[in-house]
């Protein structure tokens, strides 16, 4: 579920191919997040109710770090 991994029981980037790969990876023009672009693949992963939960401390953590963002939908090719 490239570019998300699971490293040490964590679920983290794989910034590794990131830096390698010119596909498979979010446009960097844009102001979305690897959490926007990843949706699809973190609903696979977790569920409709762990990606809800998931977004829910997004936003938390958004509110703490004082960040107003608007959410960019990004088309995967």
């Amino acid at each position: 579920m490239f570019p998300l991994t699971i490293y040490e029981g964590t679920l983290t980037i794989d910034d590794e191919h990131i830096e390698r790969l010119k596909s498979c990876n979010p446009d960097p023009k844009t102001e979305s997040t690897i959490f926007e672009y990843c949706t699809e693949e973190l609903i696979h992963l977790l569920g409709k109710r762990g990606y809800s939960e998931l977004k829910k401390y997004q936003v938390e953590y958004f509110k703490k770090q004082n960040v107003k963002k608007k959410c960019l939908k990004i088309k995967k090719q």
